[in-house]
């Protein structure tokens, strides 16, 4: 199967694969002490709630006494034995009373506390009432029992806590008096034969401070360490986010820093990048717009997409522990919502936002209708005028009114659906509590659990969308990458010398890369040594194109191009660039001194020879005048330049390399009457002798050259002077009238 984009991308953050895994992990944990912190506060509630007192047996539901009677039936008589005698009861009677297996007497049910006194009010003496008396006994079996349970799965110690040795009376009472606060073992013996319950075990065997060992008061050293245990939790979490934010910073920085280099390494390649008029466009999209986006999906997928499932599973799993059908109901309810929520909602903002697009473009319309007074005055077209106003206000009215009609629906609609869902899940929740199926702690934690989905669903969906962003852009980019480069590399090319007798252009054709526009079609063309050619056409596209071929920036798709009748497919690209001086209006300066920007960053390039070339190009007066002479950094693109100052730069910059083959694109901008003549006089210390290849854009250099090529639709049109070309050329001369003739540009 065919790996997508963004998986390819992701692959690069392997390059820091400790720091990608550090950060994945540490989101994880975070999760995991998240859960940690909504466990403790099941714990604060429930300390709350139950005080830490274990529930007398008149206080169980009847399916809680139930299942005490064949608990205590089903223990050992040993076991049984050594309970009953850890009370204390020295009566060999009443022993053998409470260690017997017979059935016991019907229990009263649940009581809540203070209905235990009422009840006994109702029947009589409390000595003298037999159901009293049977209470009494299986009451004294209920401490028993619980004594053996923590016993045998907690700690002696934790079972003393609960009924210490001797107890303080040898027959306990049956009110709230004897209820000693014991910490998490009120918990644990709620919870005895659950999951939830051998987990909480586990835990609170290992911290005594959970139920007070040694201690007069379990609960209040119950509660300081859940405050503790709590902060702790909290700066670990803390602790956990910085280090994932922190580490996947550098993996993902480093990820698209390696990305970025492989775009420009492609972007240094040969082909379609080298004749556009606006320069390598594509490699410069990518290299912002696209990568960004990647870089935020990247960065998002290591921070969010772990994290926020692992938060997912552990809330869901502590809501199917809290009570199962509870949480698959609140599911089966979230689901709902969002299918016939999230799709009801959908519909009517697809709705808004093509209303806010009708609008806007009546919007539009109206504006025009303003514009136009002066034209309605004229022609008397004010009912017209008005009319038509009319039906565009009541557009842009009803436009307006869908949208807002959307809007005022699509939220209250959701929110009704969330509401009745939530009120919906609180009265089954409330039938629960009041069944005894859960305490109202429990379902404070499942509210809790339930609510504390919402962020990493949030999270879920937000990165989902960064998610589709990266895919495209990673898209975009390997199918940039892996662009095929169609110039042959040839390890042994030849070394060409610089011209010595002509360029030519051999049945040249060139289709534009990837399209189906061919922008040169069997050009002939044969450019002697030392002439000075101009190329002129409509197309920037076909002229640039041209000029590619001799760098070898492009190479033919038929023909060749040759160099003294050399073949520039089997000659070194180094050595054929080496002689060449080009100034193209795209690539005129950089961001960097004005040293290096004509010395080209060599370190071999002296600065007497910077110096010299940027005299003879006539840069260097303006160049002494900047801040720091030639150590002054020109800013981006030379936006502290004017244009005839960064042509000139260029110039030097060509002039430093003494080529043998110049190509010069002049400036679009008009220049002032002083540059034209620095200009002029540049070309003619510099290009006598030398084969040039211009694009002009003045009329001076029309008239310098020695022969301008005319090209329409891919195809050398026509060839000859200015003067020949004026009289024998319909196309130069309507070419010459639009952009060379300044009465033309002054209208």
């Amino acid at each position: 199967m065919e790996r997508s984009a963004f998986s390819r991308a992701k692959d690069y953050l392997d390059h820091r694969a400790r720091a990608k895994w550090t950060a994945i992990g540490a989101g994880i944990a975070a999760s995991v002490l998240y859960v940690g912190l909504v466990l403790l506060l099941a714990l604060f509630v429930d300390l709350l709630v139950h005080r830490g007192r274990v529930e007398n047996l008149a206080q169980l539901g009847v399916a809680e006494q139930e299942q005490f009677v064949s608990q205590w039936n089903a223990l050992p008589e040993e076991a049984r034995t050594a309970a009953v005698d850890h009370l204390g009861i020295r009566d060999d009677r009443e022993r053998r009373a409470l260690i017997a297996t017979e059935k016991l007497p019907p229990l009263p049910g649940k009581m809540k506390e203070g209905d235990l006194r009422h009840w006994v009010d109702e029947r009589g003496p409390l000595d003298e009432s037999p159901s009293i008396q049977a209470m009494k006994e299986n009451e004294l079996r209920w401490r028993a029992f619980v004594w053996t349970y923590l016993k045998d799965h907690f700690s002696l110690e934790a079972a003393n806590v609960y009924q210490p040795e001797p107890p303080p009376a040898p027959v306990p009472g049956l009110g709230e008096e004897n209820r000693r606060p014991t910490g998490v073992l009120s918990l644990v013996v709620r919870l005895q034969g659950t999951t939830a319950g051998r987990m909480l075990n586990l835990f609170a065997s290992w911290n005594q401070w959970m139920w007070g060992s040694g201690t007069r008061d379990a609960n209040r050293s119950y509660l300081t360490g859940l405050l503790i245990l709590a902060i702790l939790m909290a700066i670990l979490r803390a602790g956990c986010l910085m280090l994932m934010y922190w580490q996947a910073a550098v993996a993902a920085v480093e990820g698209i820093t390696r990305l970025r280099r492989a775009v420009y390494h492609r972007a240094l390649q040969p082909g379609d990048l080298a004749f556009k008029t606006n320069g390598a466009a594509d490699a410069q999209g990518l290299f912002t717009r696209q990568i960004e986006a990647l870089h935020e999906a990247i960065y998002y997928w290591i921070t969010t997409a772990h994290r926020s499932i692992a938060q997912l599973i552990l809330l869901l799993i502590i809501a199917l522990l809290v009570q199962p059908w509870l949480a698959l109901a609140v599911l089966l309810f979230a689901i709902l919502v969002w299918l016939l929520g999230g799709r009801i909602v959908t519909t009517f903002r697809r709705k808004s936002r093509a209303s806010a697009k009708v609008a806007t473009s009546r919007i539009l319309l109206l504006r025009e209708s303003i514009r136009l007074m002066r034209l309605v005055k004229s022609y008397l077209m004010e009912l017209f005028n008005q009319s038509r106003v009319e039906r565009q206000l009541a557009e842009y009215a009803e436009a307006h009114l869908t949208r807002y009609r959307g809007e005022a629906f699509a939220r209250p609609f959701m929110l009704l659906l969330v509401t009745l869902a939530g009120v919906t899940v609180l009265y089954l929740g409330g039938r629960i509590v009041l069944s005894d199926g859960l305490s109202a702690a429990g379902l404070t934690i499942l509210i809790v659990s339930v609510c504390g989905l919402f962020m990493p669903l949030l999270n879920r969906i937000e990165y989902q969308r960064h998610e589709r962003r990266g895919q495209e852009a990673a898209a975009a980019l390997f199918e940039f990458i892996d662009r095929p480069n169609d110039q042959l590399s040839l390890p042994d090319a030849e070394f060409l010398q610089p011209i010595a007798e002509s360029l030519e252009f051999k049945d040249v054709s060139v289709q534009e890369p990837g399209e189906a526009r061919w922008l040169l079609q069997n050009v002939e063309l044969t450019i002697a040594v030392g002439e000075r050619v101009g190329v002129v056409g409509a197309s920037e596209d076909q002229k640039h194109a041209l000029i590619a071929l001799v760098s070898r920036f492009i190479d033919p798709t038929d023909g060749e191009v040759r160099i003294d009748r050399r073949n520039l497919r089997w000659v070194s690209p180094d050595s054929l660039r080496a002689q060449i001086g080009l100034v193209l209006q795209s690539d005129l300066v950089f961001n960097d001194t004005v040293a290096n920007n004509i010395g080209c960053g060599d370190p071999g390039t002296p600065l007497p020879r910077i110096i010299e070339a940027a005299k003879i190009a006539h840069a260097h007066q303006f160049i002494q005048k900047l801040p720091y002479g030639y150590e002054t950094s020109i800013g981006e693109i030379g936006n502290s330049l004017r244009m005839s100052e960064r042509f000139r730069i260029a110039l030097a910059r060509a002039i430093a390399r003494d080529p043998a083959i110049f190509i010069i694109e002049e400036p679009l901008e008009m220049l002032d009457d002083d540059s034209k003549a620095l200009l002029d006089d540049t070309y003619s210390r510099i290009l006598a002798g030398k084969t040039v290849l211009m694009l002009p854009h003045r009329v001076s250099t029309l008239k310098h050259c020695d022969r301008l090529i005319v090209l329409h639709d891919g195809m050398v049109e026509a060839i000859g002077d200015h003067r020949e070309l004026v009289k024998a050329s319909a196309l130069y001369k309507h070419l010459y009238y639009l952009e060379f003739n300044a009465f033309a540009e002054q209208a």
